[in-house]
């Protein structure tokens, strides 16, 4: 059954508005208590205009300003009438037994169900224009990021990473984190979590278990294949080793815990300058892949969103704009590469969808020709 938090009486707001931007401090901890703050004022009956007036004084683009609503609306607790109704769908249909796969595989049963939250939140949304800006913004950004490549030492930096994770008890944590991610291509959280895991597949390949983002994916137990830059018995051990000296925590927790000295270790300030961003190391990790592996004919896009866990190649396309040096050419290959084909598509049931698409537009075009 699905839990929710118990529900205050609504209360009498007084406008706030200018208020609570200033109660709370920046970083992501801080962020979050603000989120939680817009979520519990929806749960007590708040008007969604004037929760969302309240967040765009915080978030002045429009792109932030979607991706934060669309967090709020994740922490707001169900309503009784929408936790009775789906408990009740899944009890009707015991192949329903999940509320995901109610979602994906029920949906005429899903359409009589009533909105996941309250009357008061259906005014806490963004506009049809503004969600068009966010498209537009996002595509004209992806346009930019690519227009220019960044130039690092990838050869340096890939011979350092080997370097760590051999010699890891010996090293640092962060140092031995940021080491796994640049070789394995796995988010800080999947790497630092205590809960995501690896296992050695192949010479150069290993089963990832884990993911932060399964948008798609299968279910939370759900493991690909991924090349690594590393043996993946060396891999496989500093992985273990770096587990040994972390807690379980939530990817929220993990990434709060540990970004900001990410952004400060002594790797970042020496032989990793030029890395000014952690997420930067997903992306050199792929363009290494393209480079030191045998594809069999795979573009290079496709490889990207396999290797990285992708489910479309736009989400695949700012990984791309790294230069990795004149002298990476020099590197050693590491022979056929190994990963899991159309495992995110078939795992989503895109192909089948695609199909179902297919059939449907040669369906019209039989129309117009009658």
């Amino acid at each position: 059954m699905l839990r929710i938090r118990e529900r205050p009486p609504i209360a009498c707001f007084r406008n706030a508005a200018q208020e609570i931007p200033k109660q709370y401090g920046e970083g992501q901890a801080h962020d979050m208590d603000f989120l939680r703050d817009c979520a519990k004022r929806l749960d007590e009956g708040e008007d969604g205009a004037s929760v969302l007036e309240l967040m765009k004084q915080r978030y002045t683009t429009l792109g932030c300003l979607s991706s934060k609503a669309s967090l709020v609306r994740r922490l707001c607790s169900p309503t009784e009438e929408y936790v009775s109704a789906v408990d009740k769908a899944i009890q009707s249909d015991p192949q329903l037994s999940s509320l995901r796969q109610s979602l994906l595989e029920g949906r005429t049963v899903v359409r009589d169900v009533p909105p996941r939250l309250g009357e008061n939140a259906s005014t806490f949304k963004l506009t049809r224009g503004e969600v068009k800006a966010c498209k537009r913004k996002a595509s004209l950004q992806r346009i930019v990021k690519n227009s220019r490549q960044k130039t690092f030492h990838a050869r340096g930096m890939l011979a350092s990473a080997r370097r760590i994770v051999r010699e890891h008890a010996s090293h640092g944590l962060l140092d031995v984190a940021q080491a796994l991610m640049l070789l394995t291509g796995r988010r800080t959280c999947e790497v630092m979590n205590g809960v995501s895991s690896v296992r050695e597949h192949g010479a150069y390949c290993l089963s990832f278990e884990g993911q932060a983002k399964k948008r798609g994916r299968g279910g939370p137990s759900s493991s690909y294949l991924i090349p690594c830059l590393e043996e993946a018995k060396v891999v496989c051990e500093a992985w273990e080793g770096l587990r040994k000296k972390t807690k379980e925590r939530t990817n929220e927790e993990t990434s709060r815990r540990y970004q900001s000295e990410l952004r400060r270790s002594d790797l970042r300030t020496k032989e990793w300058v030029e890395v000014t961003k952690t997420h930067q190391l997903r992306g050199l990790y792929s363009c290494m892949c393209v480079r030191l592996f045998e594809w069999g004919g795979r573009a290079p896009a496709y490889v990207t969103m396999c290797v990285l866990g992708h489910t479309n190649l736009d989400e695949s396309l700012v990984y791309t704009p790294f230069d990795l040096g004149k002298d990476f050419a020099e590197e050693r290959e590491l022979g056929e590469g190994t990963l899991t084909d159309h495992h995110h598509l078939i795992a989503s049931g895109m192909e089948e969808d695609l199909a179902a698409t297919e059939e449907d537009f040669l369906g019209a075009a039989d129309l117009v020709k009658e």
